[in-house]
Formats: C-alpha cells, structure tokens, sequence
C-alpha cells in the first residue's frame, strides 16, 4: 500500500511541475466531488469527480444533462471566476511556444454526439487580424472527437499559430473541454444531441505526462517488430492479469484508425502477426486498453 501510495504521490507531483494548465490531473476538489475541479469552472452542475483515471487518484466526468426543455451543456474550461463576456478568457501563464496539446479521454455519445477539446493561448498585445479571433489570441489546438471510446485513450492536438514570422512567445492560456461540438465555424450555438458523457485526465503540452504506464500499465512487456514497420508487423506482449482488452491503433489526433481485437484474456504472454498496411505512412498509437489500465506504444509505417 505504501508503494502504491508513493507511486501515486510522485506521478501527480511530477504532472504539476511538467504542466502549465490548472490543476492538469483533476486531484484537487476543494468544494466537493460534485461540484468543479479546482481551476476549473462549469457554470453549471456538469463536471463530477471520477475514480476511473490514468494517473492520480482522479479524472474528470463532463455530462451533459437534457430534461425537457432544460439543458446543461456538458463543458468545462479553466478559470474559477465566470467569464462576464461569454468569450475565452486567458487565464493560466504560459511561458513558451508550445507545439501541442496532449491528454487522455474516453467518451460516451449518444445521438450522434461528438466532443470537443481546445486549448488557445494568447500574447498580450498581439492581433493577428483573423476575423472573429479574441483579442489577443496567438495560437489554437483544437478538435472534435466521435465515437465511443470504452477505455482512457491518449489525445493529441497541434498549436497553429496566427503570427506569420513566428517571433511572438505566448504569456497566458485557455483550456476547454466538452462532451458535445459547441463550436463549428461561425455557429456558437449549437446544441448537444444527448446525455454524452467525457472523461478526461493528465492534460499536457508537447510531452504526455509522466507517471502514467509506472501506476496503470497492464503489461509486464510490450514489444513491436519492426518498428519502423511498411505496415507489417508483430507484437509480443504479456498480460499481468485476467480481463477484457481491447487492441486499437490512433493517429496522433486521437482518432480511431484500425480496431485490432477485443475479448477476455488470462493473464500471460501473446504473439500476434498484423497487417495495417492500409494506413497511411505517419506516427500512430497503438494501445491495449484494459479494465484498470492501458499500454500505448508509438508505431511508425513507412512504407
């Protein structure tokens, strides 16, 4: 127990001193486990403690809630303070130019519903002349993301930058994360199409957060070969214990690209040939997703 509390302990450390964004891992409820995360904000009764994480002891549950003709639009976004303007509003420091905005998820939609997760950061001063941009705003990374996804899932989301001679250094930032697509072009009033549940856990910039596989990885080895592979290859792996697993490969954007198998499996060692030679050449995720945990591996086809 006191191993594992030490683990646990060193794996949230690590998460704060790494990340810039606000209370990242989701650990620090001071009103409640029903009420927003520290640094974050609802602004209505959306956001739930979750025990089900990757990392810490906790995640985040974003739900939207639809009785009738009452909404409660499933989203949080960082800042303890409401926003009197009804616009993003930078609200943690950013020190650096950063190339993109990384966590874990997992979703469950209905009616059609996708997510949405977003990060803008923003230099004092700076106007970039893009219609309809806040004041200020220098970079975005966001993305939509449908589909059911059982198991935490890692997502990443590249920064575009607006200044064209890529001189200006970011000073603050704004996170925003949704369980329903409230933003699509010029239409900012879209309305979510069901009761779709998001979690999400250990957001980042540019580097996922450490301390995730040490806690929950499922493995005691994972080996692909070759790595770098024409989209050919095997994969050796053993299981620490009995459960469900799934197998699937993500592009860097977190999106669904191949589902290579599923179903209950005792603990031990497998070996299994696959052809993926469909995908286009790029950097992908493949990761077995279990009950209490995952492994994720980079693959990279080049063929």
């Amino acid at each position: 127990m006191k191993k594992i509390f030490t683990l646990l302990f060193f794996a949230t450390l690590m998460m704060a001193v790494r990340a810039q964004i606000p209370n990242s891992s989701f650990e620090f409820w001071t009103n409640g486990p029903n009420s927003d995360p520290d640094g974050w904000r609802s602004g209505s009764s959306v956001a739930q403690q979750s025990t089900d994480h990757v990392a810490g002891a906790y995640s985040v549950k974003i739900q939207t809630t639809i009785i009738t003709n009452d909404t409660s639009r499933g989203q949080i976004e960082t800042g303890g303070v409401a926003d009197t303007s009804g616009g993003p509003k930078p609200n943690f420091a950013v020190s650096q130019r950063h190339t993109s905005f990384k966590g874990y998820y997992k979703y469950t939609p209905l009616n059609g519903d996708s997510a949405q997760l977003g990060c803008m950061v923003f230099k004092t001063g700076f106007s970039s002349g893009f219609p309809g941009a806040p004041a200020g705003m220098l970079g975005i990374a966001f993305s939509t993301f449908g589909g059911a996804v059982s198991t935490f899932t890692p997502f990443s989301i590249d920064f575009s930058y607006l200044d064209s001679t890529q001189n200006f250094t970011p000073d603050s930032g704004w996170v925003i994360l949704a369980s329903y697509v409230f933003f699509r072009g010029t239409n900012q009033n879209l309305r979510p199409q069901g009761n779709s549940a998001l979690y999400v856990d250990a957001l980042s910039f540019d580097n996922y957060a450490t301390g995730i596989n040490e806690v929950n990885d499922i493995t005691s080895s994972f080996y692909v070969f070759p790595n770098v592979s024409n989209g050919q290859f095997e994969l050796h792996y053993e299981l620490k214990e009995d459960g469900y697993v799934t197998l699937k490969i993500y592009d860097m954007d977190g999106r669904e690209m191949r589902n290579l198998g599923s179903g209950n499996f005792t603990a031990g060692l497998y070996s299994q040939s696959y052809n993926v030679s469909g995908l286009a050449n790029g950097e992908y995720l493949m990761v077995l997703g279990g009950e209490n945990g995952f492994h994720s591996e980079k693959l990279i086809i080049m063929k």
